[in-house]
């Protein structure tokens, strides 16, 4: 499905976006684009994907400029980049904001510039009644990639998951370690 594609990832030091990479690869993509502002965790990738069809970009989804400059090329687009952790968001509602809203619609501006073939939004269980401010994000940005649909040659889908075992701040991780 994925053969000779050329795929990018926000978000993609993370948990998920590690496990993505793996499974690309397996599919024989051309190009894994890892996306992420986190310049030491892309370190640790690369020391870890040496000599693979990996290439990295410091980009921060809040950044649409840079998004659509790095993401010229692509075929597919994976958006799981977000501030996930409930009580940060809390905390920092304006930042979250920022990331899974603002970043989202960067997101979709940059896929529509550039002319993507697929780009999927990695939503979670949150966004289904949602009870804090990570769930009401995760829904808007679903709200946003399915309006993105209409009149447009990218198509936009969304994906909802729940814990994933092995995440960081995953609610499995608590109670594994009580």
């Amino acid at each position: 499905m994925f053969k000779g594609l050329k795929v990018g990832i926000t978000g993609g030091t993370g948990s998920l976006g590690q496990a993505l990479t793996k499974r690309l690869l397996a599919e024989e993509v051309r190009e894994v684009l890892i996306i992420s502002r986190d310049e030491y965790k892309q370190r640790i990738q690369m020391a870890l994907n040496r000599g693979k069809r990996v290439k990295y970009s410091v980009c921060d989804v809040r950044d649409g400029g840079g998004l659509a400059y790095v993401t010229r090329g692509l075929d597919i687009l994976i958006h799981a980049a977000a501030l996930k952790h409930i009580p940060t968001g809390e905390e920092q509602p304006f930042e979250t904001v920022k990331t899974n809203v603002l970043g989202t619609m960067n997101v979709i501006q940059a896929s529509t510039k550039n002319r993507i073939k697929k780009c999927i939004l990695i939503s979670t269980d949150k966004g289904s009644h949602p009870i804090n401010l990570y769930g009401a994000t995760k829904l808007i940005g679903e709200k946003l990639f399915i309006a993105s649909n209409v009149d447009n040659k990218t198509k936009y889908s969304c994906v909802r998951y729940g814990n994933v075992i092995g995440s960081r701040g995953s609610i499995i991780e608590t109670i594994l370690i009580k």
